[in-house]
């Protein structure tokens, strides 16, 4: 093969290579704002101790809780206390009445944005709208920044997948095409003929496989000894896959319409040679 596959070869492979690093990258970003919203625990004040067990078996249903912590009126006051180092002694604190507390923690999964609308309405059936601190705020800010996030990844998938995709039919095409040329300046025989088809369908399979494999090589280095892991969905390998593989049906519809048209006008131009022009002389 030529230098000329290698480099395209080359160029297809660090396409799909910053593809899946771009969603990557994108996917970690994500991933640590998600954590900084469900970062936010949701308080609930309970008044009437005796709603506390019903509540706390409703929301234990909720897989997406990370933690569900229940203090007592005392604890919470002595834990307020030591947390601002207040001068209020046991005496003093003993003199107040503090309602219960249970404070709620989400995980940091893409579910617990939903459920956590579904937690308030649960907590909603057991105490009042104020005895619920759901830290709307700061929650707010935090799910427009992770919004944003995956606005952009999308835009960036669907871009990135467009050039790759523009870039593998047009670039191979202009070889496959030059390569069709120069087996039409010659005379071709039949074990030639096979054999150009035989490099063609080499070719596709190298530029399907090699830039996929080197691509899930630019994941696993990525994710190698990151907290985050293996956060990209193993499916969107499957995106980059069948670009690839779009492009590669493609273009051999392409060149067998080439090579077709090629055969079927064989021999249609033709070149004329004009004959000499009879020479004029002034005898009679």
């Amino acid at each position: 093969m030529s230098s000329r596959f290698y480099a395209i070869l080359a160029l297809i492979s660090i396409l799909a290579m910053a593809w899946i690093a771009v969603h990557y990258k994108f996917e970690e970003a994500q991933q640590q704002q998600l954590e900084d919203l469900t970062s936010y625990p949701i308080y609930a004040y309970v008044a009437d101790t005796s709603k506390v067990s019903p509540m706390m078996a409703e929301l234990k249903r909720f897989p997406e809780l990370d933690s569900l912590h229940f203090e007592t009126g005392a604890q919470a006051g002595r834990e307020l206390v030591d947390t601002y180092s207040l001068p209020v002694s046991d005496d003093l604190l003993a003199g107040f009445s503090f309602p219960d507390l249970i404070t709620l923690e989400l995980r940091a999964i893409p579910a617990s944005r939903w459920a956590k609308t579904n937690i308030i309405n649960t907590l909603r059936q057991f105490i009042p709208e104020e005895d619920i601190d759901a830290q709307s705020i700061a929650w707010a800010k935090s799910e427009a920044k992770l919004k944003s996030l995956i606005l952009l990844k999308i835009l960036s998938d669907i871009l990135i997948g467009i050039l790759l995709l523009i870039v593998f039919i047009f670039v191979r095409m202009h070889f496959e095409q030059r390569l069709l040329l120069l087996h039409k300046r010659k005379q071709v025989s039949v074990v030639d003929y096979l054999r150009h088809k035989s490099q063609t369908r080499n070719h596709s399979i190298m530029l399907l496989v090699v830039p996929l494999v080197l691509g899930l090589g630019t994941y696993a280095i990525l994710a190698w000894q990151n907290v985050l892991a293996f956060i990209l969905p193993y499916w969107y390998m499957g995106a980059v896959a069948v670009t690839l593989l779009i492009g590669s049906l493609l273009v051999m519809i392409f060149i067998h319409l080439m090579d077709h048209d090629n055969r079927l006008h064989e021999g249609e131009i033709q070149v004329k040679v004009s004959e000499p022009e009879p020479e004029i002389t002034d005898e009679p």
